[in-house]
Formats: structure tokens, sequence, C-alpha cells
């Protein structure tokens, strides 16, 4: 039975709640395990000075409506070991002088020391250690690899590489894969440290969540949904006059699921389209619970920019939404325009209108085909594909 050591920043935790944490790499771990491989998860988390933290914790809602990563203001300093799904996982601070600075080789030799010892005990001699976010993982999973030699070693990327880190280059020798959550970000990545040998990295949907027919459309386009956070990135309240200049009559709601310091700029445009009343917001919801909401409603929309993946997106398209999404961003090669679903400029509020306008004058089996192309879309990426795909991609 092969062996998988997981590294990763971010990783679900029982103990404590941290907004925009995302699963995906326990979605994986999870697939990997019903494949027959043992999996170890260590996640390292970033801690910083004590100082700071009175700071993280006033500004961590702003940061993260920023940056759009999960927000530790928890100065936790402990190892803590848990287990989900029948997966052991150990969570290990990081410690590092300041955001976005980069680790001290002291930092990175206490980690590993600790990782192996850890390895070395339950008798866990990895064949894969596959590292996911940038720093410190690169670094540990760098250096695991002179522990490991026979190990395959991988890190993936989430869009966070934005300038040229010496000691990422210094480690990319040892790296055997190069794990990439979007085409942009392949682009990206290679832009500025050159070609690895690489493997593509996207999430999934539960085969379960994935419906057997397409939506009939039989009262046409009337209702739009949003899911996700409410950032400036994301530009949820532009969707407000894309679909109001489209509803001269208001016949129209947009539902809106999630939360964020957005709410406002939404509320605000709403008023000024003297359509407050045809906005819905749920706040957040379970991932489970979120398939009723999208069987609902006929239109799916989130622009964005600077999108790692979209899961979301995807999910929409699992339940046989018309799916928007931004052009160039992480759906890239993924929704093709016109087929599976539409494409426009991040943010553009006027192109947007021009889509919801040619939506809506089509007729119903057009919208048919489109909603039967993203659910074939969708089938072709459920999680265990995906996870099946990601191990393949590093045992060709």
């Amino acid at each position: 039975m092969k062996k998988i050591l997981l590294i990763t920043s971010l990783y679900p935790t029982e103990d404590i709640q941290i907004k925009n944490n995302t699963a995906v790499c326990h979605y994986f771990a999870k697939e990997w395990i019903a494949m027959g491989y043992m999996v170890r998860v260590v996640n390292l988390y970033n801690i910083y000075p004590a100082v700071l933290y009175p700071l993280l914790h006033i500004a961590k809602s702003i940061l993260a409506d920023r940056t759009g990563f999960a927000i530790m203001d928890k100065r936790l300093t402990d190892d803590h070991d848990y287990e989900m799904d029948g997966i052991k996982i150990t969570r290990m601070p990081a410690y590092k002088r300041m955001p976005h600075g980069d680790f001290s080789e002291t930092v990175i030799l206490t980690l590993v020391d600790k990782i192996t010892k850890l390895l070395q005990k339950e008798q866990f001699e990895p064949d894969y250690i596959l590292g996911h976010f940038i720093l410190p993982n690169i670094r540990v999973v760098a250096a695991l690899k002179e522990q490991f030699p026979n190990a395959i070693t991988t890190i993936s990327l989430h869009g966070e590489e934005t300038k040229l880190i010496p000691s990422v280059l210094s480690c990319l020798p040892k790296i055997d894969y190069v794990g990439y959550r979007s085409y942009p970000i392949k682009r990206s990545f290679e832009a500025i440290y050159g070609e690895k040998p690489y493997f593509m990295c996207m999430s999934g949907v539960p085969a379960e969540y994935i419906c057997s027919s397409p939506k009939q459309f039989e009262n046409g386009i009337h209702k739009y949904i949003y899911v996700g956070s409410f950032m400036r990135r994301k530009y949820p309240s532009c969707l407000i006059p894309a679909i109001s200049e489209n509803h001269p009559k208001k016949d129209f709601i947009i539902t809106y699921v999630g939360d964020g310091n957005g709410i406002k700029d939404i509320h605000q445009v709403a008023k000024q389209q003297h359509v407050i009343d045809n906005i819905i917001f749920t706040g957040r919801i379970n991932r489970s619970d979120i398939t009723s909401k999208l069987d609902s409603h006929e239109v799916f929309i989130m622009i964005s920019k600077n999108e790692t993946f979209g899961l979301v997106w995807l999910e929409a398209m699992s339940r046989g939404c018309i799916t928007i999404a931004s052009r160039g961003e992480g759906m890239e090669g993924i929704i093709k325009n016109g087929e599976n679903g539409f494409l426009c400029n991040a943010g553009d509020s006027n192109e947007l209108s021009k889509i919801i306008e040619n939506v809506k004058k089509m007729d119903t089996k057009a919208l048919q085909r489109i909603s039967a192309n993203a659910i074939e879309t969708a089938k072709s990426m459920t999680d265990h594909k995906m996870a099946e795909q990601y191990i393949n991609g590093i045992e060709h």
C-alpha cells in the first residue's frame, strides 16, 4: 500500500473556525483513502510575533476581504493531533516574523526535524510528499526529499506566487512536479520560475451532487444566484445593474449566498437601482445545502478576478445552471463560452448585461443544451476523477 504525506498550510480543523479556510486538500485526501492509499497530513499554519495578534483580530475581516485567504487571529503555539474521516492530521505552528515574509532557516529545519521524527515514530515512509501552498511548504518538501530520497515530491500552487522568491528558486531542483490549480496559475508561475514537469490538480464535485437531467426553463430566466464571499475582487454588486436593465418589469430575484464586507455595496447599488425588494440574502450555508438553492435558480453568476479554481462554478454546473464565470481566470479551459456556460471579463457589468440579454433571448432548447453540457462537464470532474487525475499525473 503506497503512502502519501500531504503538507499544507490550510486544512479543516475541529477546534477552531477560520473564515475562508478551504477544505480542498481534505477532499483529495478522502478520495485517496478510498482508492487504497495511506494518507498522513501535516498542517503547517503560520504564527507571528504575539504583538501582532491584537491588530490581526481587529483587521481580520478586512484582510480576508482583500486577500481571500483564511486569517488566523489566534496564536496557537502547540502541536495538535486529530482525525477527520479516518485521516490522521497534525497541526504544527510555523513561525514567521511578519506576514508576507519568508521563513528563517531555523524554522524550516525545526519543522523538518519534527515531521521526520513523527514519521519515524509511526513507521510511515512516504512514497509521495505532496505540498500545497508555496511557503513554507516548498522548502519543507525539498528538505524532506533528502530524508526520503525515493519519494516523489510535488508542490501545488493556489495562485499565491506573485514574485521571484530566492528560496523557492533554490528548492525547485528537489521538486519533481509542480501542480497547478488552473492554467492561468501555470502561466504565471512559469513566467517567473520557468517550466517544470507539471500536473493539473483541479478540484471536483461529489458524484452525488450531479443532477441527472438539465433544467427545463419552462418559465424563462428570472432567478439568479451568487455563491461566495462578498469581497471586492468578486464584484458581487455588479450583478444588480446588469440584471436590472434586462428586466424592466423587475420580474427577477438575485439570491446572494455568503457574507463579507461587500454586503454594504450590494445594498447601496440595489437601492440606487430601486430593486432592494428583489434581493435575497441567505448568509453562509453548508456546502451540502447549496444544491437546493442552485436547483431553484436558473443562472449562476460570479465574475471575480484572481480566482484560483472555480469549485463553486463547477457545483453550479453540476446542477444544470446557466453558469457565467470570469474570462482568463480559474475556469479557463473548463467553461467554453456558449457551449456549457459563458465567460465575462471580471467585474464588467456592461459585458455581463449583454450576456444576460443573449441568454434571455435563447429558446428553451438552446438553454437546455447548455444546461446538459454543463452537467456533462461536471460528470467528468467528480472528486474521485480529479483525485485520480492528480495521482496519475505524478505516476506517469
